[in-house]
């Protein structure tokens, strides 16, 4: 349970799919990403994460893992017993009888407990993930670039982000790795200080980036139908998404398969 001044995050345990491995598939000496992780019954708890120590180990855990993942903030009966389906907004609304906005955590309809992708009512955490994977359209001179010199870039819109204290690890493309080496680490917590103020923070930044020329167009892919293009979008060349309070951060082991 959530203990009264201590940082926690939300840890799922997912039941179906059984496995939240994005896959890849190498194909004529490139690899390719053909499925996407994704959560539709699990369990959750809350795991307290007080500092770096703690942190280190939940990451370890996680990313050795083939059914877990991590939501950077705390849902409301997250107590790691009850099984839920994670639905969307629209039918968790349906399914409370609610006109207005449901909140986000573990809701217990009937005999059925349900879940939605909700940032309302949810605790944020002061853990913050700075993704740098490289996403198609990414121009080549931020392709090249690891991420404490992407982050040394950033100084110039959050003074000081690139000498904060933080946990860097490979993101799930860059785990994938073509011959010999290891791939670059695409991924860093940070700690920061007011996480009440992420929110706020994204939006500012989010801004910033596109004036600083630090923002591109890029496909955005189906999650049903792997390969599929369904759409372009703006990115930035730290994800900001992932900055969202509740969003689901997947990290688990890649698969790997020969096309």
């Amino acid at each position: 349970m959530n203990t009264p001044g201590v940082d926690c995050v939300t840890v799922i345990k997912s039941t179906s799919p059984p496995v939240l491995c994005k896959r890849y598939t190498k194909r004529e000496g490139k690899v390719h990403k053909d499925a996407v992780a994704h959560v539709t019954e699990g369990t959750c708890r809350t795991w307290p994460v007080p500092d770096a120590q703690s942190m280190v180990k939940l990451l370890g855990r996680v990313t050795q893992s083939k059914e877990l993942c991590i939501v950077p903030g705390v849902w409301h009966g997250a107590d790691g017993t009850a099984l839920f389906d994670l639905v969307t907004e629209g039918e968790l609304s349906s399914l409370a009888g609610a006109d207005g906005q449901v909140q986000g955590g573990i809701h217990l309809i009937g005999e059925r407990h349900v879940a939605a992708r909700l940032k309302r009512g949810i605790q944020p955490s002061s853990w913050l993930l700075i993704d740098a994977d490289n996403p198609p359209g990414i121009p080549d001179e931020w392709a090249s670039m690891n991420l404490a010199e992407r982050l040394v870039f950033m100084d110039k819109l959050i003074p000081g982000i690139s000498t904060c204290e933080r946990i860097e690890l490979r993101g799930s493309s860059a785990r994938v790795v073509n011959g010999s080496g290891a791939g670059q680490r695409t991924h860093a917590w940070i700690r920061v200080t007011h996480p009440d103020l992420i929110e706020t923070m994204k939006a500012r930044v989010g801004v910033d980036m596109v004036n600083a020329g630090m923002a591109f167009r890029s496909p955005r892919f189906s999650r049903k139908e792997p390969g599929k293009v369904i759409g372009h979008e703006q990115r930035t060349v730290i994800d900001l998404s992932v900055w969202t309070t509740g969003r689901i951060v997947f990290n688990a082991q890649p698969e790997l398969g020969a096309g």
